[in-house]
């Protein structure tokens, strides 16, 4: 299932005993429907579909299913790289390719420039 988180942080969503807790990254993300499941019975998940903060598109689940140009607005709102590599298998279309390959390449910081994680 697609969610867009518009917030401008991570927001976690809690997952069951038989699933496991997910972070949803701003712009948009892969949850699978387990966990949507017990994540949207939360009094907070719900506030935020209300807000707006949290947004479900049931409709597309995949590129596939969009036009060009609805799949490539998409892209640009995905910061998710494992995400935009299965997009990127999945996707023939050559515009929509090239919007992932962009994106990917927007998100992956230039070699030998720190991430921020210490080792």
């Amino acid at each position: 299932m697609i969610i867009e988180n518009t917030a401008a942080r991570v927001i976690s969503i809690g997952g069951s005993a038989q699933t496991k807790d997910v972070d949803l990254m701003p712009g948009v993300n892969d949850v699978s429907d387990a966990v949507w499941k017990v994540a949207v019975k939360h009094p907070a998940i719900a506030g935020m579909l209300k807000d707006g903060v949290l947004r479900v598109d049931e409709s597309k689940a995949d590129l596939a299913e969009m036009t060009a140009a609805e799949a490539i607005k998409l892209v640009a709102k995905t910061f998710d790289r494992a995400l935009l590599e299965l997009w990127g298998e999945m996707d023939k279309r050559t515009s929509v390719v090239s919007a992932i390959q962009d994106q990917l390449k927007a998100i992956t910081p230039p070699s030998g420039e720190s991430t921020g994680a210490q080792s």
